[in-house]
């Protein structure tokens, strides 16, 4: 994948999941948002099965949470912050999808455009 790094939009919790998978589909932002000491790595690679998942990692220790990938089965009006921290969030877990720490460039903040 390719990533502009001159990006100006990023995605955050409150980006819609459909808007989210276009957006990476189109190279158009990081697979990634990082939280509270924590990079969440969001993977679209099998999303059309109606899942999205995502895996956590430490940003001090830059390695992964858990061992696991999680997936949120997701509607249309989902949102990234309903499949990270939704009560159903961490219900179904697979193989880790990646446990290499996700070294993506993160766009600076001036001024931000966010879906």
């Amino acid at each position: 994948m390719q990533i502009n790094k001159s990006m100006a939009i990023e995605l955050t919790f409150n980006t819609n999941i459909r808007t989210a998978i276009e957006l990476l589909l189109a190279d158009e932002v990081n697979p990634i948002i990082d939280f509270d000491g924590t990079r969440y790595l969001i993977n679209i690679s099998k999303w059309q099965y109606g899942g999205i998942r995502w895996t956590p990692f430490n940003l001090s220790t830059q390695e992964i949470i858990g061992e696991v990938t999680y997936v949120y089965p997701f509607a249309a009006h989902n949102t990234l912050k309903d499949a990270i921290f939704g009560p159903s969030s961490k219900h179904y877990r697979e193989p880790a999808a990646s446990t290499i720490f996700p070294a993506f460039p993160t766009p600076r903040d001036y001024g931000t455009v966010t879906p």
